[in-house]
């Protein structure tokens, strides 16, 4: 698990400096876990990345 954190947060600061959007499709049971990965990656982003985000979210 707190691997996962840590992959996540990782996965989520590289996608930040691509800049590159990411679409996340519908994936069943594997949704849980990703909507676990965001509440995670959230306790650890910043003002900047938490809009980043919200905007991104809208668009999705």
């Amino acid at each position: 698990k707190e691997g996962t954190a840590k992959h996540a947060k990782q996965s989520f600061e590289n996608w930040e400096k691509s800049g590159v959007e990411i679409i996340t499709p519908d994936l069943g049971p594997f949704k849980k876990a990703s909507e676990a990965v965001h509440v995670e990656w959230k306790k650890n982003a910043t003002k900047e990345n938490l809009e980043f985000y919200e905007m991104v979210e809208k668009y999705r």
